[in-house]
């Protein structure tokens, strides 16, 4: 009741924040507790698994440390590439922001699990399976999408190495001038309008 009222009440905490740091030293408390117990009776196997455990305490708050300190810094990330992609016009500010803060949480979560020593090869090997996937089936789709794209503008800048505007050309059932050259079709004037090659 002290901690929950009083000396922490005084730092102007919330109340959950408040609630679990009062049930940690609570947790400490008793743990210390049955440790200085276990050594008094003289039970060894208790006092040798309870030194590892107590032993084990920074670790794993390191661990938790880092992870709370990953989640304050994805926010972060989040608020900032938000803001900065906002400020370009981009459409997607917002998903650009969740998707920095998940790699962000992401690693802080990864390198607190590694630090409170529980492996994590298996979990990074399947994110790099996952990650590789999608950017080759991205890679994938784009090449197939966008083959017509490329094959138009290497054509096209062959034409303008070749052809000048103005020049007669026959391409396939299409006879005409060339008025333009773009990066990606050349536009002919016809005797029925204009066509693009």
């Amino acid at each position: 009741k002290l901690f929950v009222k009083g000396v922490l009440a005084e730092l102007r905490l919330s109340d959950p924040v408040i609630r679990f740091l009062a049930g940690l030293i609570f947790f400490l408390v008793l743990l210390f507790g049955v440790e200085a117990a276990t050594r008094v009776l003289q039970i060894e196997i208790a006092t040798r698994w309870m030194d590892r455990i107590i032993q084990y305490i920074p670790t794993l708050l390191a661990g938790v440390a880092i992870v709370i300190v990953g989640i304050l810094a994805s926010r972060i990330v989040r608020d900032v590439t938000t803001a900065a992609l906002s400020g370009t016009g981009s459409l997607q500010a917002a998903q650009m922001g969740r998707f920095a803060q998940i790699v962000a949480l992401t690693i802080a979560v990864v390198i607190g699990l590694d630090q409170i020593e529980i492996d994590v090869q298996l979990p990074i090997s399947l994110i790099i399976v996952i990650v590789a996937a999608g950017l080759g089936g991205l890679s994938l789709a784009f090449g197939l999408g966008a083959r017509d794209y490329a094959a138009n503008l290497i054509a096209a800048h062959q034409v303008a190495r070749q052809f000048q505007p103005g020049e007669t050309v026959t391409v396939d059932d299409t006879r005409g001038v060339i008025a333009e050259v773009t990066s990606t079709m050349v536009v002919v004037g016809t005797p029925t309008g204009r066509a693009t090659i």
